[in-house]
């Protein structure tokens, strides 16, 4: 396939390129252009002075000095350092901190707590509780259905006389004789006695077992019970009963000296003093008073003095003066996007799309060239013979036609068509062109039917026999089956087979196999398994052996078969 491009255009594998020169403009990244210059105005700010010993400060010059400030205190206040003192007095008070006041002049006082618990003697407390454990010894008892003798126990076990014949050593039958004539024996199984003519006696000696009255429990060689009660609720002597719960102590104390707040007690005196305190306030015979400093500021101001450096020119922007620079620079040409400039002039591509021309036996279809290629296939019959177009058998039915992948079956033309699509492509001598990987390529002829690994039926949805068997396969087999490699090594006689059956399936990283199995009965006792009858390998495998499940489920009873043991 070849393109197709406009007068002084060349064919690349982007489309039909020519090659465009244009003059370059020329610019400025700043400032104005003026011919082949460019001319920038810089501005820079004025040159600010102050005399000596003065400082710029808000746009103006300044210089301080210092003096000392003055201490002033308010009327009534006393000057103490920094400090402006007042000190207020007034008698204390007497008050109880606590309780209460009695009639001579003493606080009474009182303390609740809660009345303690107590456990009596033998008892110990446990949570909200008194605990208390009782022993006694436990006493040896025999079990029910013995006799205690000599402190043993006596069990006694009764069973009737059995009947034995003495030569055989069998049973006697139901009407007490034995088959050799003798009369039957009695006799007392190992280990027992008998007792009269009729009973069998075995006695056996058991241990006496400890055991504890009711609400007891053995512990070790002791019967043990833990019994819970309420503790017992006594005051501390010296203390008061205040209710069920609480118990109270009364103290007295002397009255305490208090003073109201913020005054405070003098100590050994019964006077409260409150010392008010202020700081003094510093002022200026002249100027202001520095916090920080801690002195009086006194400030000379004047004007500041602004000047522009030589080569330049003062200029007004606004409200501000500045002092503007002229600079000359040369200025530099530039060229359109893709463009770039060579020996002064700018050059660049200019790309149309082109036209596609397609090499025989290739035609054009919507952008592309495509070729359509057309393969005859040979009839065959499934379960027939094949004469002239036809397959006979008890009936006569037109041939199966079977497809290789990708190919369509056309009924009226009888033929199998694959569509070979291609990407435009430029002087590949008769291949194709690959604009993502810029190579030349073609296609393979598709396989013919016959081909020694024929495709699947499940890969070519149309076409193939009405039974869906391949030619060759077996009656009665599964569509496909020639695809597969079916086992029936060591399988029993599928006319004994039952109706149950069921297909397991194992999978690996290559193949799937997929094995049919029947339910049988096996010697010597008849158990029931399952055996395999078929296997199937493909990746149609598993389809396959569901067919051939249902093709014996046909006609088959549904009770398991026996099959005898082969060795």
């Amino acid at each position: 396939m070849n393109l197709l491009c406009p007068e002084f255009y060349v064919a690349t594998p982007t489309g039909c390129v020519k090659e465009v020169e244009t003059e370059p403009r020329w610019s400025c990244d700043e400032g104005n252009l003026n011919g082949s210059t460019c001319e920038i105005s810089r501005l820079h700010v004025e040159t600010r002075k102050c005399a000596s010993g003065f400082d710029i400060v808000d746009e103006k010059c300044l210089r301080q000095k210092h003096e000392s400030s003055l201490l002033k205190c308010p009327l009534g206040y006393d000057l103490d350092g920094e400090e402006c003192v007042k000190l207020l007095r007034q008698p204390a008070r007497k008050r109880c901190l606590e309780g209460k006041v009695t009639a001579d002049n003493t606080c009474l006082g009182s303390s609740i707590f809660p009345v303690p618990l107590v456990c009596p003697n033998n008892s110990v407390p446990d949570g909200a509780k008194c605990r208390r454990t009782m022993t006694q010894s436990a006493a040896p008892l025999c079990p029910a259905g013995t006799e205690e003798a000599d402190e043993v126990c006596i069990k006694e076990e009764i069973q009737p006389i059995s009947l034995v014949c003495p030569l055989s050593g069998s049973k006697p039958d139901k009407d007490g004789r034995c088959k050799t004539k003798e009369p039957p024996m009695k006799q007392c199984p190992g280990g027992w006695t008998f007792r009269g003519k009729e009973s069998c006696v075995k006695r056996s000696v058991l241990h006496r077992e400890l055991v504890c009255p009711q609400g007891m429990s053995l512990v070790g060689n002791h019967c043990a019970a833990t019994e819970y009660f309420d503790p017992l609720r006594v005051c501390p002597e010296g203390t008061k009963r205040l209710n069920n719960d609480e118990c109270v102590m009364e103290t007295r104390l002397p009255m305490s000296l208090v003073c109201e707040p913020p005054y405070i007690l003098l100590e050994d005196s019964e006077e409260c003093l409150f010392s008010n305190k202020l700081l003094a306030e510093h002022q200026c015979a002249q100027g202001f008073y520095d916090e920080n400093q801690k002195v009086c500021i006194v400030a000379e101001v004047m004007p500041v003095e602004k000047s522009c450096p030589p080569g330049t020119r003062k200029v007004r922007t606004g409200l501000d003066h500045y002092c503007e620079e002229i600079v000359y620079e040369e200025a530099h040409p530039s060229c359109p996007t893709d463009f770039v400039i060579s020996e002064g002039v700018c050059r660049g591509k200019a790309t149309v799309p082109g036209k596609v021309v397609c090499e025989a036996p290739f035609i054009q279809r919507d952008g592309v060239c495509i070729v359509v290629e057309k393969q005859l296939l040979e009839p065959y019959c499934d379960n027939a013979l094949l004469k002239g177009s036809s397959c006979v058998t008890d009936r006569e039915q037109p041939p199966a036609v079977l497809c290789p992948e990708a190919y369509t079956y056309e009924p009226g033309s009888r033929v199998c068509k694959k569509f070979l699509w291609s990407q435009p492509v430029i002087e590949c001598s008769g291949w194709m062109w690959d604009g993502k990987v810029k190579e030349c390529y073609t296609f393979e002829a598709p396989p013919q039917v016959g081909d020694s690994n024929p495709t699947s039926d499940d890969e070519h949805p149309t076409g193939g026999s009405p039974s869906g068997s391949p030619s060759g396969a077996p009656p009665g087999a599964p569509a496909g089956s020639n695809n597969t490699h079916p086992s029936t090594t060591d399988k029993p006689d599928e006319s004994l087979l039952p109706m149950e059956v069921n297909v397991s399936t194992t999978t690996t990283t290559t193949t799937t196999t997929a094995t049919v199995k029947a339910k049988v009965q096996l010697p010597p006792n008849g158990k029931e398994n399952f055996v395999p009858i078929q296997t199937f390998t493909g990746p149609n495998a598993v389809a396959q052996a569901h067919q051939y499940e249902a093709l014996k489920l046909q006609g088959h009873s549904s009770q398991p078969v026996y099959v005898p043991q082969v060795h």
